[in-house]
């Protein structure tokens, strides 16, 4: 019999209920109840006596579910001593390119000041790869930028998946340019504003999250160049006086690249789809290993200390 199977049972003692059961572990409740059959054929015993207001364990079940219990209990406290062991494998934060310059500094301070170790990877990726990633377990932690509308959409996923979202900074996006670049004394800019220039871009601006906004850029007769990160773009800008659209945490807070020379002016028009939406996206924290749950809280309280000052 899997594991698995005996937390299962405990769920469903728990709730009382294969339904509420099958909720709570992101389960369907078919799914669940085909399982629960096939254990009990496997124990050739009833676990639990159905009625239409739940389950009960029957009196084998009781015994059985006590058991279970047990092998649980200790089977958790061995995975958790690995987990507390295998200090060679790192702590691994997916970042989304935009984000990653100005988080991962701080970040690691507070974990050195915590834990007293710097075993940390910082690995960037596509934002829309970030939860996805989380989702098909190739990676535990991650921060990513969604849309309202991205967001939205991916919320059934994550309770589907058990994968928890936590919003951390509003956001926008800001036509980023030189101080001295004839719109820099403008409040605010349209995308017609800047027709005709030569735009720096990072990949994700082809992604389908900002495709409408690359192709307008295109269609308005502006040259671009796609940057593999933000340093370059703002390189870019700097030297060669190039326009490019960055969100405000990244213009303000990454010291990649001295800032002091370029100006952010809000980008006015289409403002729903300029919105952007900072979160922290995780497996479960019982799923966590103990330092992940320390990068977790490490990034919450970074970003609540952001929020503080502003």
């Amino acid at each position: 019999m899997r594991i698995d199977y005996l937390y299962y049972l405990l769920v469903i003692d728990k709730n009382r209920s294969v339904t509420g059961a099958a909720r709570e572990l992101y389960m369907t409740q078919t799914g669940l109840t085909s399982i629960l059959n096939r254990v009990e054929e496997e124990l050739g015993t009833q676990v639990f006596s159905r009625s239409r207001s739940g389950v009960t364990p029957t009196e084998d079940g009781k015994e059985i579910l006590s058991i279970a219990w047990d092998i649980w209990s200790q089977w958790s406290a061995a995975l958790e001593l690995n987990r507390e062991t295998s200090v060679s494998e790192p702590v691994n934060v997916l970042t989304a390119p935009s984000i990653s310059c100005a988080v991962t500094i701080p970040l690691l301070d507070m974990m050195q000041e915590k834990e007293q170790m710097n075993n940390l990877l910082f690995q960037e990726v596509d934002e829309a790869a970030v939860a996805s990633s989380i989702v098909n377990n190739h990676a535990n932690v991650g921060l990513t930028y969604f849309t309202q509308k991205s967001l939205q959409e991916f919320q059934p996923v994550a309770q589907k998946y058990g994968i928890r979202i936590k919003p951390l900074l509003r956001d926008a996006l800001y036509v980023i340019l030189r101080c001295d670049h004839p719109l820099a004394k403008r409040k605010s800019l349209c995308l017609a504003d800047i027709r005709g220039q030569q735009l720096a871009f990072l990949p994700h601006f082809q992604s389908d999250d900002y495709a409408a906004l690359y192709q307008q850029m295109l269609d308005n007769g502006n040259r671009t160049i796609v940057f593999p990160n933000i340093s370059l773009v703002k390189e870019a800008v700097l030297r060669g006086n190039m326009v490019t659209f960055l969100n405000g945490f990244s213009f303000r807070h990454d010291a990649s690249v001295d800032s002091s020379s370029l100006c952010a002016i809000p980008l006015a028009d289409n403002a729903d789809n300029h919105e952007l939406i900072l979160c922290v996206v995780h497996q479960k924290l019982s799923n966590l290993q103990s330092r992940e749950r320390i990068m977790v809280e490490c990034i919450e309280q970074y970003f609540f200390s952001l929020n503080a000052d502003e």
